[in-house]
């Protein structure tokens, strides 16, 4: 019955391991250049007067609080899909109370793109908010394609690995007690 027993604890502590181990390599964050390699899929947000498709990537996809966030927005026309030129534009995000995280404004693109880099301070939901002013090179700007897109970004904590150990060191505690009782058929007071 001692062989058993043995067994029976030797078994119930290699699965514990290996939960832990598989819990543990699931939720570590990927670095950075592993989620860039990946890519995502970019974001397509039409404007509030759907005349413009604004797309949306960020990299790394996961966003982490600390992290430098690189945001990649490029304007399409809504119709065509064609790349537009001369977008002045405003770029924004807030967080869930509506103060400004990040504000560039009266902004200028040539070639249909822009890259912005943004470091968020804490974890929550945040918005992210592209105005577009008009087309062209000198003012009055072409306005008939002006108008507004935004998106929902969380910025989520790095997982913590010790609350999984912890975890994983109780039920093992709760394993060994159990086997103990079954054991010897009483809990020994």
């Amino acid at each position: 019955m001692a062989n058993n027993t043995t067994k029976l604890v030797m078994t119930l502590l290699s699965a514990s391991l290996l939960g832990v181990l598989v819990s543990s390599s699931i939720f570590i964050p990927r670095s950075a250049a592993a989620q860039e390699s990946e890519g995502m899929d970019p974001l397509t947000l039409k404007t509030d007067n759907d005349s413009v498709n604004v797309i949306v990537r960020w990299s790394p996809q996961e966003i982490e609080p600390g992290q430098e966030v690189t945001f990649i927005v490029d304007y399409r026309d809504a119709l065509t899909d064609e790349p537009l030129a001369h977008i002045n534009h405003d770029f924004e995000i807030t967080d869930e109370s509506g103060q400004v995280v990040e504000s560039a404004t009266g902004l200028h693109t040539h070639s249909g793109g822009d890259l912005h880099t943004v470091t968020f301070d804490e974890t929550g939901n945040f918005q992210l908010e592209v105005r577009i002013i008009g087309l062209g090179l000198n003012p009055p700007f072409d306005t008939t394609r002006s108008g507004t897109a935004q998106t929902a970004i969380v910025v989520v904590p790095e997982f913590p690995i010790a609350p999984v150990i912890l975890a994983a060191g109780t039920g093992l505690a709760l394993v060994y007690v159990r086997l103990k009782v079954w054991k010897s058929g009483s809990l020994g007071f």
